[in-house]
């Protein structure tokens, strides 16, 4: 099985995730910028959780026994990290696993600029990752606070001009509780209401966050206050889910909905396209064709979303989950998305954020012994001919985190949708359908 997923490494510290892996990525990745980009430096951040230090401490180590300078930033979001890799020239790592809780922990690598690396590479790091080093004269391991503060202003920046009547947050015992209470406060809005703000290395995301939207929608029906949005953030902030003032979810479907409809409006884009996922939701698709904005689907995943608007030219990205990409941009960012979104209701004057009906979506997931990067031909068979006699969408993938085959099933009407999705459910509870061909 591969060792880089969907996006990077991630596994349960201790099991899957050792400090001696640890040390023997980055000094793969060391040795390989060594190489290619000899002198460059590397950026290092890490989320809240419990196991950070000890992972940067066998980072920087490896890098540092290649030659390779490392500049610690601390806790830092996933996109602030990126920011600061393309403004400083510089290299990353990113010790996070995302929306995962704290017993799991990852590495995300970043080449020079704040790039994900491409495929190849990482098959070359993991490929080379056993082979013998030559020690190189370590190179400097230092903290550098005055990096941060300027991703801090970068974003500042962006919210000038903003009115706002109340804001909640949700940051997840993460990585945007060093900034975002801070950086909303600055817009001044009549009231800011926080949760997920009081991490003890152990609370990351668990039972709050992007994936507990929840929490917000409760604080916010709670105020009962008009013009009030919510907004949750994952652990390593590269993601968002907002609610409107009465509580309603509002996803990255949504987020498109309205940044597509600012941009055209307000911005005076004409002729323009934004790539979803094969996850999203048919209806933000006939939204934007009523309003005469291409839309494209990409694989899921943040890099390929990426991937297709650099194709395709797009001005917005967007995953369900919350990963909102803005043209210019080298990532989903949650707290830029957010500063977007409330642009946009601000300047569009919206009194809702739920532009578009959406089709029903039923998601299940199947654990498997492991994890696999496809599925069998004949599982793949037995799905399209289900889909020939449905009327709606069947979305079919392995995780590429964990060893899970996620299901999607989507249809106007949500008897048909559930139906099928247990269906679907059925055909891998058989043990044949549990292998990769």
């Amino acid at each position: 099985m591969a060792l880089f997923g969907t996006d990077g490494i991630r596994g349960k510290i201790g099991s899957d995730l050792s400090a001696k892996l640890c040390f023997d990525v980055s000094r793969a990745f060391g040795h390989y910028l060594r190489k290619t980009l000899p002198g460059l430096p590397v950026l290092l951040g890490k989320d809240t959780r419990f196991s950070g230090d000890m992972i940067e401490s066998a980072i920087s180590a490896g890098l540092s026994s290649q030659g390779v300078e490392v500049i610690k930033l601390g806790v830092i979001t996933t996109p602030g990290l990126q920011y600061l890799c393309a403004y400083k020239e510089c290299a990353g790592v990113m010790i996070t696993a995302s929306h995962n809780l704290a017993a799991d922990n990852g590495i995300k690598l970043f080449s020079k600029g704040g790039l994900k690396l491409s495929p190849e590479e990482e098959s070359y790091l993991e490929g080379f990752m056993n082979s013998d080093f030559k020690e190189e004269p370590p190179a400097r391991i230092y903290e550098e606070d005055k990096f941060v503060e300027i991703y801090l202003n970068y974003l500042r920046e962006r919210s000038r001009g903003i009115i706002v009547k109340g804001i909640v947050l949700d940051c997840a015992n993460g990585s945007t509780v060093r900034f975002a209470p801070g950086l909303f406060n600055y817009l001044h809005p009549d009231f800011l209401y926080t949760a997920g703000c009081y991490p003890d290395g152990y609370n990351i995301n668990l039972n709050c966050g992007s994936t507990h939207p929840d929490v917000i929608c409760d604080l916010v029906r709670g105020l009962n206050k008009r013009s009030t949005i919510g907004f949750a953030f994952d652990g390593d902030g590269d993601r968002v889910i907002a609610c409107d003032d009465r509580g309603m979810i509002v996803d990255g479907d949504d987020f498109l909905a309205v940044l597509s409809l600012w941009l055209k409006v307000v911005v005076g884009k004409r002729k323009f396209s934004v790539v979803g996922t094969v996850m999203t939701n048919r209806g933000l698709e006939e939204f934007l064709k009523k309003e005469s904005i291409l839309f494209y689907r990409s694989k899921v995943g943040d890099k390929n979303v990426y991937s297709m608007m650099k194709e395709k030219g797009a001005l917005l990205g967007a995953e369900t989950s919350g990963h909102v990409i803005i043209d210019g941009e080298l990532c989903g960012d949650g707290m830029l998305a957010a500063i977007y979104l409330l642009r946009g209701v601000h300047e569009l004057g919206l009194k809702r954020l739920n532009l578009f009906k959406k089709h029903f979506q039923i998601m299940k997931s199947v654990r498997l012994e492991s994890r696999i990067s496809s599925l069998n031909q004949e599982i793949i068979e037995k799905i399209e001919e289900f889909q020939k006699n449905f009327n709606g969408r069947i979305v079919v993938r392995p995780s590429g985190t964990e060893p899970l085959v996620r299901i999607m099933v989507e249809s106007k009407s949500l008897e048909e949708a559930q139906l099928a999705c247990l269906d679907i459910c059925n055909m891998f509870e058989k043990k044949e359908f549990k292998t990769v061909s």
